[in-house]
């Protein structure tokens, strides 16, 4: 990876990349519930920094995160979550999603631009 200059940090950091200047998140360190949202199964630990899956094409524009999920924000307002989901954090039933390695989009949501996520224990909030 090219030398960058880290913008922001809080479990996730942020960072600038020369050959493409767009943000772009990195992970570390444990993985029980695919929590990094590499794509990594879950339990598998992360030794050095990797890139989070972002969406297609967009890069978060800011990233909050716990003990066992992670969200972000999209250029266009759209919330992400992955991680563990024992208790709905990713926005969707336990039964149906019980976790997610990768990104998937929080729906439904509230119509409307989502500026900030905060990542709790066992729960998800978005402000817009």
């Amino acid at each position: 990876m090219a030398a960058a200059a880290v913008v922001a940090l809080s479990g996730f950091a942020g960072v600038s990349a020369p050959a493409d200047d767009a943000l772009h998140t990195l992970t570390w360190g444990g993985n029980t519930w695919g929590q990094s949202g590499t794509g990594l199964g879950p339990g598998e630990f992360l030794a050095e920094p990797a890139l989070v899956l972002e969406p297609t094409g967009a890069s978060f524009l800011t990233v909050s995160v716990s003990v066992d999920h992670g969200l972000g924000i999209a250029p266009d307002g759209s919330v992400w979550a992955w991680g563990q989901n024992e208790y709905g954090a990713l926005g969707a039933e336990p039964a149906a999603l019980p976790s997610s390695a990768t990104p998937v989009p929080v729906s439904p949501l509230p119509e409307g631009r989502y500026i900030e996520v905060g990542a709790g224990e066992y729960w998800s909030a978005a402000l817009r």
